[in-house]
């Protein structure tokens, strides 16, 4: 039995990450409103100067949240086929975000994840004394083309601290409905951090398609060599199936390497794959025209993270 109870394990998907930026490098075109982000496993994280994510993959990035300003932050969403990297960037002083920026550079802040029950979930946690819940609320929205039926679940924020790897879990849920009978195991399925405009932020996510968040790897603090306890650890709370001492979600994996020497815990690697060749040596190419720090396995580095974008096919094969 896990030691946070003994729930069977849930099919889950990685649904954001967020990122975190410290020159505020955003696009000035004015998208729609949106909510608050998760679903699937997706990355909510900083920008910084060198051109952002959507430029490299050459993804539109006219996605906004604009929600995210009574915090003090402005943002925008790229589409990863249909997970979603976010990145927000401190618009005045005295945020969050900001003070995090301060003491870790650009980074991830945020990993958000999309199951079948968040609020159950959220119960479970509780009882068995894991980390606090920050911040919960149930959405509700209505779609133009869903002839007055609802998009309804949970989001819910869990404190940094109860977890290892340097990264603030988030776990959602969209309840399943006429129009969304299978929210996790549909890829182009509602967001509820895209917001109210459905059929336009779906467009954006179909034209991204050949683009795959295939995972993303976690740092554990400095001295914390324990990768496999990090990774049962997030297993046992949030109900993540483990393969290969991974979390295997049901579109990712996410792994965990051991702290290094002044380096602080987080986020150090986003992989992507693509569809072709030719995408592949675009993506390589502006990298490169940027400027940015490359590898030796060509991944470059951009908002303090690793990018490592690969060919889907090969990657699938290796990993079989």
């Amino acid at each position: 039995m896990s030691p946070y109870g003994s729930k069977p394990r849930q099919q889950s998907e990685l649904a954001t990450l967020l990122l975190n930026d410290r020159h505020g490098h955003l696009p000035t075109n004015n998208p729609p409103p949106n909510p608050p982000p998760p679903n699937r496993p997706r990355l909510p994280g900083p920008a910084q100067s060198p051109p952002p994510p959507h430029h490299h993959l050459r993804r539109p990035s006219s996605l906004r949240r604009p929600s995210v300003g009574q915090w003090g932050l402005e943002n925008f969403l790229v589409s990863i086929g249909g997970d979603i990297i976010e990145v927000v960037a401190p618009s005045k002083p005295g945020t969050t975000a900001g003070r995090l920026l301060e003491r870790r550079g650009e980074g991830g802040y945020m990993i958000i994840m999309q199951t079948g029950d968040a609020e159950a979930r959220r119960k479970e946690v509780e009882a068995a004394g894991g980390p606090k819940v920050i911040f919960g609320h149930e959405f509700s929205h209505q779609y133009e083309s869903w002839d007055g039926e609802k998009d309804e679940g949970w989001c819910i924020q869990y404190h940094p601290k109860g977890t290892k790897g340097g990264m603030m879990p988030e776990l959602d849920s969209h309840a399943v409905c006429e129009r969304n009978s299978d929210p996790l195991g549909e890829r182009f399925s509602p967001w509820h951090a895209c917001g109210k405009e459905y059929e336009r932020y779906v467009e954006l996510m179909e034209e991204s398609g050949e683009l795959h968040l295939l995972g993303c790897t976690l740092r554990l603090a400095e001295g914390d060599g324990d990768v496999g306890g990090a990774a049962r650890q997030w297993s046992d709370l949030f109900g993540i199936p483990l393969s290969r001492g991974e979390l295997a979600f049901t579109n990712a994996r996410v792994g965990f390497v051991k702290g290094q020497e002044k380096r602080s815990e987080g986020l150090t690697l986003i992989t992507i794959g693509v569809g072709s060749e030719n995408r592949l040596s675009g993506i390589l190419n502006r990298a490169r025209e940027e400027g940015l720090w490359r590898a030796a396995d060509g991944s470059f580095l951009m908002l303090g993270i690793m990018w490592k974008v690969v060919l889907l096919d090969g990657y699938i094969k290796a990993r079989l």
